[in-house]
């Protein structure tokens, strides 16, 4: 019974996996025609996939269960580590409670690389099976999806 249960969820994600490429080739087709409206139409397209399928409908975390659009989300922010990046200073203008004008400064600085620990963490990480604990605690506190994404 376990067997045919993970066959099925097998064809699911396959299923799911064939469609959400198809609308990243379709998104990357044509570069200069992204703006904001596309990125959401190709953002619902993924999410109704995502539901379509099941994956995104249900999926339990602890007693939770984790939506298409948290998935997504979660998704977006580990292929945000592979973005390069830039360091990003923001001046504003902002008022206090006194009505007196303050320059504000908001920063966001790189950060460059993984320490040592950390690529010894992932390293472990990565030569460890699916759903047996890796040694890194805090991957195996993870709920199972986050685990696939990393």
């Amino acid at each position: 019974h376990q067997a045919q249960i993970f066959c099925l969820e097998q064809k699911i994600v396959k299923i799911a996996k064939q469609k959400l490429m198809h609308v990243a080739n379709t998104a990357v087709q044509y570069p200069s025609d992204i703006n904001c409206q596309t990125i959401l139409e190709f953002n619902t397209q993924i999410i109704h996939i995502l539901e379509q399928t099941g994956i995104g409908k249900g999926i339990k975390a602890g007693n939770n269960s984790v939506s298409a659009a948290d998935q997504l989300n979660f998704a977006k922010d580990v292929v945000n580590l592979y973005d390069e990046h830039r360091h990003i200073v923001t001046l504003t203008i902002a008022e206090d409670e006194c009505g007196h004008q303050h320059t504000v400064m908001e920063a966001e600085i790189l950060l460059d690389g993984l320490i040592e620990t950390q690529k010894k963490q992932y390293e472990a990480i990565a030569v460890s099976k699916p759903k047996s604990p890796s040694g890194i605690e805090w991957f195996d506190k993870m709920e199972a999806y986050k685990q696939h994404l990393l």
